[in-house]
């Protein structure tokens, strides 16, 4: 009867270990993009978390104060430098129309005082 007892306290335990092993990985992933394997590459056997604390939240308050992230920043760059092309493409057209006007009337202006 008492180790009856001992092993369904022993099944519970394991299945609550279990189940905050799970909600970890899946934070993991959530939060950094890793799974857990991928994540050891990083792990450090002498790392204290109670030293490293602080370094943690000072990293988090800097991460905090750059603000908001725009997601579409790159594909909003990308149609900003597409039309910047096309507007400069468009003002060296219109220079060398000035140009070509400029060089047609200097030329006319020299054959009339002719």
């Amino acid at each position: 009867e008492a180790l009856s007892e001992q092993r369904h306290r022993q099944e519970i335990e394991l299945t609550k270990i279990d189940s905050e092993l799970e909600n970890l990985q899946a934070r993991i992933e959530e939060e950094y993009q890793e799974t857990y394997e991928t994540c050891l590459a990083y792990k450090d056997e002498n790392f204290d978390p109670k030293e490293g604390q602080p370094l943690v939240n000072r990293l988090k308050r800097e991460i905090s104060s750059l603000g908001a992230i725009n997601h579409n920043a790159l594909e909003e760059y990308e149609a900003l430098q597409a039309q910047y092309e096309e507007m400069a493409a468009q003002r060296d057209d219109v220079q060398k129309g000035i140009d070509d006007t400029s060089a047609a009337l200097g030329e006319h202006q020299f054959c009339s005082a002719r």
